[in-house]
């Protein structure tokens, strides 16, 4: 599975919904004063969900176009108000 970072998630995020990506600006996490230490690759890896669910996830950007689908729909809305 693709492993991306916290900004290029961000970046795909902005590309897909139509959002400006020069509005998103890179920080390192070292200067956000999180508490818990972190390591150097922070990104996620989904084989064990995978594995519970018994079915292969979909990549980043056919998983941001499906929710963006959704949203057009008013998935949301469906779910919430039935």
């Amino acid at each position: 599975h693709e492993a991306c970072s916290k900004l290029q998630f961000a970046h795909m995020i902005a590309e897909v919904f139509g959002y400006d990506r020069t509005l998103i600006k890179p920080v390192s996490y070292r200067d956000v004063g999180l508490k818990a230490p972190r390591g150097q690759d922070m990104s996620l890896n989904v084989s064990k969900a995978q594995g519970v669910l018994g079915q292969t996830l979909p990549d980043i950007q056919n998983g941001l176009e499906k929710m963006k689908r959704l949203r057009n729909k008013q998935y949301a809305d469906d779910v919430k108000y039935g």
